[in-house]
């Protein structure tokens, strides 16, 4: 758990602390530093897979806007078929 938030903080805080100020720090900034870059890193991601998300069209779904959700005629028509292969 230390040595993973030592490389969190080393890693993902972009140049701003190195190994030993992140490791004589005191355990409370510590754990705070490591819980406030993994929220920021939570966030980024998030932006991120929603832009993502905008640009091909996709939305997310939510009560309020499954109601009213269009069927492409192409799918209410499709018909599938199956067959068994005969024993001999």
């Amino acid at each position: 758990m230390l040595f993973q938030q030592l490389h969190d903080i080393v890693f993902f805080g972009r140049g701003g602390y190195d190994w030993y100020t992140a490791y004589n720090m005191p355990i409370w900034l510590r754990k705070f530093t490591a819980k406030m870059i993994e929220q920021r890193i939570t966030e980024e991601y998030e932006a991120q897979q929603n832009s993502i998300n905008k640009a091909q069209g996709i939305q997310t779904a939510t009560p309020e806007n499954t109601r009213n959700v269009q069927i492409p005629d192409a799918v209410k028509k499709a018909s599938y078929t199956t067959s068994v292969a005969k024993k001999q």
